[in-house]
């Protein structure tokens, strides 16, 4: 066969069709596994429409909004899901093949998020209450487009932060913008960041009850308009000087467990203060012994960092599934984000082989239990008390 025989053959297979489905390149391929802005409602696929039509104000209420992937071309395919944020309440809409199937978590009963990340493969997971009965919901896509659900994580951990704050959450529209300060001095809570020209200036999304919007910067003298620049930066200064100060808090892990410093440093929020962290490398057992001497191991747990803040308990952990390199590192991890509002207790348990069980109760009889080794024992103790002052009765 000649090479132009071979380059038509090979034209003619990248354009055929089995059961309806293109063959396509690998970088084709790849792209169906990216997950989708939608900013305008004209975006919006038609499928939504009705329901959206039917349940919202407009269709631009939604926005902005993030369409998953269906990996159309992967050996396991998704049902294709609409997710945005709207009203205090989380909307994952999934496309399944009897019909648009609605979950709808208030973010005031979401009782934790789960972020994952291993190579390609990503993640987030939701846990909560729907009319009082546990739900949970996954979205699946490719880690390339892990920014889009970074901003919608973080404005649920901001909702239940000031929760935790004793003050009543209030989201206003669909802020998943994680600029601008999540902190600020009492006086200055009713105002907003400065503008740059050309910019629309949006509510704050966690306004307190009976602040007074402030004056459209555009109407300011230009005295006023520096000194709030000048202010606007200064805070700014502040609230990154104090968010440095509390990552440096993990500066002790570097030698042993870097990738978990890392980890730690940039699963805070701004304003967020570090109270307690403790640190466990992978727990094995021996599945067989010979002359003392164990030659195949059983991991129990893997290596995990256990972050207690004055907003929430953060678990950090590898996937035991994960690949591990030349050194038994593993690949990417697992975050998991407990609000303090939501966590009703916490204890200890002893467990087979000598090892210790952090238990944190959760609401709809829902719990987490992480496993540690018995030098650990003080640290959860004092885990257990500090929560215990903060968790919620039942």
């Amino acid at each position: 066969m000649t090479a132009s025989r071979i380059h038509q053959a090979w034209q003619h297979l990248l354009h055929a069709t089995a059961e309806r489905i293109t063959l396509m390149s690998a970088a084709e391929q790849t792209r169906l596994s990216w997950a989708k802005p939608i900013r305008t409602a004209d975006k919006i696929p038609e499928a939504y429409c009705a329901y959206l039509q039917a349940q919202l104000p407009g269709l631009d209420a939604c926005l902005p909004a993030v369409l998953t992937p269906t990996f159309r071309g992967f050996l396991r395919r998704e049902n294709e899901k609409l997710v945005f944020i709207h009203d205090e309440h989380l909307y994952i809409l999934e496309q399944t093949p009897a019909g648009l199937l609605p979950v709808v978590f208030p973010l005031a009963d979401i009782t934790y998020v789960e972020v994952g990340g291993i190579l390609l493969k990503a993640w987030v997971r939701v846990n909560g209450l729907i009319d009082r009965e546990l739900a949970t919901a996954t979205l699946k896509y490719n880690s390339v487009t892990q920014y889009l659900f970074d901003p919608l994580v973080a404005q649920i951990r901001r909702f239940q932060s000031r929760a935790q704050a004793g003050r009543k959450p209030s989201v206003a529209g669909n802020d998943w913008s994680t600029q601008g300060p999540a902190t600020r001095s009492e006086p200055e809570q009713a105002q907003e960041p400065f503008i740059l020209s050309g910019a629309q200036p949006s509510p704050d999304p966690f306004p307190l009850s009976g602040a007074q919007p402030s004056p459209d910067p555009f109407t300011l003298s230009g005295a006023q308009r520096s000194r709030r620049v000048d202010g606007q930066i200064d805070e700014d200064v502040h609230i990154a000087a104090e968010l440095s100060l509390e990552q440096a808090k993990f500066d002790p892990l570097r030698d042993g467990h870097f990738k978990f410093m890392n980890y730690a440093r940039r699963s805070l929020q701004p304003g967020e203060r570090v109270v307690a962290y403790t640190v466990q490398p992978e727990l094995r057992q021996p599945r067989l012994t010979v002359l003392g001497k164990p030659l195949a191991l059983h991991t129990l747990e893997t290596a995990h960092l256990c972050i207690l803040t004055d907003h929430e308990l953060i678990v950090i952990r590898d996937d035991p599934t994960s690949m591990q390199d030349y050194n038994e590192a593993r690949y990417g991890g697992i975050w998991d984000y407990l609000p303090l509002s939501q966590i009703q207790g916490a204890a200890i348990e002893e467990r087979p082989a000598g090892y210790l069980a952090l238990l944190v109760r959760l609401p709809g009889g829902d719990r987490m239990e992480v496993l540690f080794s018995t030098e650990k024992r003080s640290e959860l103790e004092q885990v257990c008390a500090r929560l215990a002052a903060t968790s919620q009765p039942n």
